[in-house]
């Protein structure tokens, strides 16, 4: 619970940059963060680490954040979690399978949380590959899964800490949008 907590305190204080002092972020029916007006982001945590990440919808339409403990995806999940695409991307990464399968399911974690908001679905871990590409990863998916065009514009990244891995994903706004009244 503590955890939670500070997830959701690292976001309140984020949001002060767009002079949204001690906002409540309610818990939607899909149990993802419910933003104010103009806002969005997202919220993680993991044993002994939170985190949040907050943009103004004038740049970005949505945002992903998760947070894992390292080496915390052991090879017994790999068919639970991943694609038979993800899977031998995971062979094709070298001796640390542990390592690589954790990042892997955080970026996945990471795509789901910023596509939510946008299509309102819930996606299965299969319904989703990892590509990597020279830039670093990108979530696919099969056509019929009908996702809206706009996520193929997505971004992941990632960093290691020496607990934790963290990753993100962005949808920057290539829309003009009317910014919300007191945002800076």
């Amino acid at each position: 619970m503590a955890d939670f907590t500070t997830g959701r305190h690292c976001a309140r204080m984020a949001m002060r940059q767009f002079g949204l002092f001690d906002r409540a972020i309610p818990i939607g029916e899909g149990r993802q963060p419910v933003w104010p007006e103009g806002i969005c982001g997202s919220i993680s945590h993991s044993k002994g680490l939170s985190g949040a990440i907050v943009s103004s919808r004038e740049h970005h339409l949505s945002l992903g954040l998760d947070v894992e403990r390292r080496l915390s995806v052991d090879e017994k999940l790999w068919d639970h979690l991943f694609t038979g695409t993800d899977i031998a991307l995971l062979r094709s990464l070298g001796p640390d399978a542990r390592e690589w399968a954790t990042l892997l399911f955080s970026l996945k974690e990471s795509f789901y949380k910023l596509q939510y908001p946008l299509s309102g679905r819930f996606l299965d871990f299969p319904e989703v590959s990892l590509m990597r590409f020279e830039d670093g990863f990108r979530a696919v998916w099969e056509e019929d899964l009908s996702l809206p065009e706009t996520l193929k514009r997505h971004r992941l990244g990632h960093r290691f800490t020496e607990g934790h891995v963290v990753t993100f994903a962005i949808l920057e706004n290539v829309e003009p949008v009317s910014p919300v009244s007191g945002m800076r």
